[in-house]
């Protein structure tokens, strides 16, 4: 019984990883929470099965009710069962936290860029590439004139400082 718990957990982190690499997060929820149904399950029977020869060897030995006997197992059984699932509740929930936000997104989950400029300038953007001579980037515009004006003003400084 307590390989079929372990088995159901290695279920669980195997589908858990797997979905969130190859497919979206509904999925990955979904498998997900089939897994941890199925992990729980087999803990709540595995909690059963202990109770139960917990309980047998008590009635053999104290000479106890049937009755009373059903009753503790399933009591027993069902504490264990919300213990576990309490106490493992925060692992699961930060592995699935885990899972979600560090790996990768699948493309169609990542926003396309809206490109503002007209077709005419995307046409010579691509005549360019294919020549291997494209221009810079407005970013590439803004860092040399920062730098331009630097070096102006220093040698402007530098001038003034001369005189």
């Amino acid at each position: 019984m307590f390989s079929l718990c372990f088995l159901s957990l290695l279920l669980l982190f195997l589908l858990s990883f797997s979905t969130c690499i190859y497919s979206s997060s509904f999925l990955a929820f979904l498998s997900f929470f089939l897994a941890l149904c199925l992990a729980l399950s087999y803990f709540y029977l595995f909690s059963v099965s202990v109770s139960f020869y917990l309980f047998l060897f008590l009635s053999i030995y104290f000479y106890v009710n049937l009755y009373l006997y059903v009753f503790f197992s399933l009591f027993i059984s069902t504490f264990l069962f919300l213990s576990i699932s309490v106490f493992f509740s925060p692992f699961f929930s930060l592995f699935l936290s885990f899972s979600a936000c560090s790996l990768p997104r699948p493309s169609y989950c990542i926003p396309r860029r809206v490109n503002s400029r007209s077709s005419s300038e995307r046409q010579v953007d691509e005549e360019q590439d294919e020549k291997g001579a494209r221009r810079p980037s407005y970013s590439a515009y803004r860092d040399d004139s920062f730098l331009h004006n630097r070096r102006s003003f220093s040698s402007r400084r530098k001038s003034i400082s001369a005189r």
